[in-house]
């Protein structure tokens, strides 16, 4: 009975090795490299922003608590409709930015500059926000009007 167990661990192991064994060039040829400053770039005339600010909420039993932990900026344009929502911290630093598809891609901390970044997947915005402002809890989101751009309305020429 021992042996047996000890060829199914041996099994499993050698399976899993197999699997996990590719090189690094190999898989490096079949991914395309992403341009993230042209993925983050809104196209089309002047940009307009619509601000909201990002809440962690935390429910203990009848106790709610609220704590501010950054903003959302969705950069749009008249020709680009749908935009790019960017996330930022408390000290309105870019921390990632969703597609209008709900991809997420994470920057590096670790970079000087907003070249690199990790690709979340399609997260959906909650989710998005949650792990790049690495809020354990819920969010809330609330509109900020004042820091709010928005296109000219059109004009009706009778």
């Amino acid at each position: 009975m021992r042996s047996r167990g000890l060829s199914l661990a041996a099994g499993l192991c050698a399976a899993a090795a197999a699997l996990g064994c590719g090189s690094a060039e190999m898989a490096d040829a079949t991914v395309a490299p992403v341009d993230i400053a042209n993925l983050a770039s809104v196209r089309g005339g002047p940009t307009y922003h619509d601000y909201k600010k990002v809440y962690s909420v935390d429910v203990l039993g009848s106790k709610v608590s609220r704590r501010h932990v950054g903003f959302l900026d969705r950069r749009f344009t008249d020709e680009d409709r749908e935009g790019k929502t960017f996330v930022l911290d408390r000290k309105h630093d870019v921390r990632g930015f969703l597609l209008p598809s709900g991809k997420a891609f994470l920057y590096d901390p670790r970079a000087g500059d907003a070249s690199e970044s990790r690709d979340l997947g399609n997260t959906g915005l909650e989710s998005a926000v949650k792990k790049i402002l690495e809020v354990p809890g819920g969010i809330e989101l609330e509109a900020v009007p004042s820091a709010s751009t928005a296109p000219p309305e059109p004009r009706d020429e009778r």
